[in-house]
């Protein structure tokens, strides 16, 4: 069995590969534009962003030395505490300690109220 290629056919093959090459090059560059727009935007928003941290540095500088503060003073009190009786209150009274066997529960109702106010608080 001999194969003929017509050269009709070998036009039509070079005009389909050249025509499938147009549209490679134009959805890349479709793509590059898109890439641009994109990192114009990044830029934008990061200029912004150091706009506003140039104006507010000493609202985070106050915030971290505070937390520095926080975290001193919340080890100077665990280190001075003297563990004494658990108090009582009224959760103790009614809800009394479940134990490790059924920890599962204090991790469920946990998880059902979080998961119910993460769908509550990002409901469109």
């Amino acid at each position: 069995m001999e194969f003929v290629v017509t050269r009709q056919e070998e036009e039509d093959d070079a005009l389909h590969w050249s025509r499938s090459f147009k549209d490679l090059i134009e959805m890349d560059l479709v793509r590059f534009s898109s890439v641009v727009k994109l990192w114009k935007r990044i830029c934008a928003e990061t200029t912004a962003e150091l706009n506003l941290l140039a104006d507010n540095w000493k609202y985070l500088l106050a915030g971290l030395v505070c937390q520095y503060i926080h975290g001193l003073a919340a080890r100077g009190v665990h280190y001075i505490h003297r563990p004494g009786p658990t108090l009582q209150d009224l959760g103790f009274i009614f809800l009394p300690e479940l134990g490790q066997d059924k920890a599962y529960i204090s991790e469920t109702l946990f998880s059902l109220i979080f998961l119910s106010f993460v769908l509550v608080r990002f409901q469109p």
